[in-house]
């Protein structure tokens, strides 16, 4: 019995259904969970599953799913859906009844037959919790609950069972509630896995305390998945389009998706596009939509500002009174949108979030925001480099030659062991210009791409690689890079 195949099997072009750097964590969720085909003792009854949209909950979850077949398992899923306030109470658990209804009648028959309650959620019997003020009370929560508890139960006399939930961001409080109690009250035979986007808890979102108090619950663990390393995000290009890329391409592929599965096939699929691909685009843009005016408006100087903006900068080009800017600030990391660190410096949360939020700027809104930071930056207002004002002169189509300070930033960048930048070719050239010559997939009208600083990757076979890097292929955190690059050598290939 399985309808997780049904939801998660059809995947569109230039997508994989092989698992990627993920072994580990398979391994993991399969031991605990005492998932194995030669037998095992689990050493948990239930799992959380975080990550962030795209980094791959849903592959691991097919892989788990594969294995808990092979070793003779059950296994029922439902899924939450963002329906805002028209959601569905228990819609997770009423897509599970229906499957249990038509794989296995008879154990369905006979638990609807004690709890007539029960009935209430088979599909296509649903009451929508905004059509009655009582819909939702009207089903009897406890009785609910015994009903499901005792579906699952029934189930698993028959063979062990797996209960996967995906999606628990979306979750209405009644199937909130409801996971609690089956976190609370284990079911034997039965292993339950609950899957969740980290990114969308935000500081106020109801899953963040729940989930909190899940793994407060003996017998409940979580797995987090983190981007894939620099090399396994290779393989998944390799596997989508093999032999294709060139080396350029791939390292713009790796630096650009930073380890999600997701943005990794966009971004194969829209290798000659300079821009994020549109589908991508509209992914990344749903973060903007629950921010006010002001932090919207913040945010799309932040994407302006390229890599990562000081305190002081977005001060002075936002031009926002400081409890205004302050707040605002708050609201976007808080949304998971920006990230603030030590250094008194905000970046987004995902490099291609920002390039998403720069293309969105129409093209008047985007020149003018660039000579912004040009007048707060040529009148000495905010602290910044040559390089950083030559860039902004460019990008306001203002020719960098009128400040002499913008004409230092080729040296500058040849101070700190980089190159000088070249004019990148940009949606808006200078008239001045000629036509710049084809180039690898970036996105060239951004200051994101080739004409930001790229972070800096320890080569292969570095002796420090894993205590610079953490977790060995990922780039090393800022701060790290003037120790760090001095022990490798610079000509080193890269990995």
């Amino acid at each position: 019995m399985s309808d997780l195949h049904d939801t998660m099997s059809c995947v569109p072009a230039l997508r994989t259904t092989d698992l990627i750097g993920r072994d580990a964590e398979l391994e993991q969720l399969s031991a605990q969970l005492g998932i194995r085909a030669s037998g095992g003792d689990p050493t948990v009854r239930a799992m959380l599953v975080a990550g962030e949209a795209g980094v791959g909950k849903t592959r691991v979850l097919m892989s788990l799913r594969d294995a808990a077949l092979d070793a003779g398992w059950q296994v029922v899923a439902g899924h939450c859906l963002d329906l805002a306030d028209s959601s569905l109470p228990y819609l997770p658990f009423s897509e599970i009844l229906g499957r249990v209804m038509a794989d296995e009648p008879a154990v369905a028959s006979r638990v609807l037959d004690q709890h007539p309650t029960l009935a209430r959620l088979q599909p296509g019997r649903r009451v929508r919790s905004s059509e009655t003020a009582s819909g939702d009370q009207a089903l009897d929560r406890g009785n609910v609950y015994d009903a499901v508890s005792d579906l699952l139960a029934a189930l698993a006399e028959q063979a062990p069972v797996l209960v996967v939930v995906e999606d628990a961001h979306w979750a209405d409080e009644s199937t909130r509630d409801m996971l609690s109690f089956l976190f609370s009250r284990p079911v034997p035979g039965v292993a339950l896995v609950v899957s969740y986007r980290s990114d969308d808890l935000h500081r106020r979102h109801p899953l963040r305390r729940q989930a909190a108090e899940w793994m407060r619950l003996r017998g409940v663990d979580r797995l987090a998945l983190e981007p894939l390393p620099d090399d396994d995000v290779r393989e998944l290009v390799r596997a989508l389009r093999p032999g294709t890329f060139s080396e350029a391409e791939y390292v713009s592929i790796v630096d650009r998706a930073e380890g999600n599965p997701f943005f990794v096939e966009e971004l194969v699929g829209a290798a000659w596009s300079g821009s994020v691909p549109g589908e991508l685009a509209d992914v990344l843009l749903v973060h903007l939509d629950r921010l006010d005016d002001t932090t919207r408006q913040v945010v799309r100087i932040v994407s302006v500002a390229g890599r990562q903006v000081s305190h002081d900068l977005l001060a002075a080009v936002s031009d926002l009174p400081t409890a205004e800017l302050e707040g605002a600030l708050r609201s976007a990391v808080e949304a998971n949108v920006l990230v603030a660190s030590r250094g008194g410096t905000y970046a987004f949360r995902h490099a291609l979030l920002g390039e998403a939020v720069y293309d969105d700027l129409l093209p008047g809104e985007r020149a003018r925001l660039h000579a912004d930071f040009v007048a707060a930056l040529g009148e000495g207002r905010a602290r910044g480099t040559a390089a950083e004002l030559a860039q902004h002169a460019r990008r306001a189509d203002d020719p960098p030659g009128r400040d002499p300070r913008a004409d230092r930033g080729g040296e500058e960048a040849m101070a700190v062991g980089g190159r000088p930048r070249q004019p990148p070719t940009s949606s808006m050239p200078s008239s001045s210009s000629t036509p710049p010559a084809p180039r690898p997939p970036t996105s060239t009208h951004s200051p994101w791409s080739a004409a930001a600083p790229r972070r800096w990757s320890p080569p292969a076979g570095c002796r420090r690689r894993s205590r610079c890097c953490g977790r060995g292929s990922r780039r090393c955190p800022p701060g790290s890079r003037p120790s760090t690059a001095a022990s490798c050598s610079p000509r080193s290939p890269p990995p």
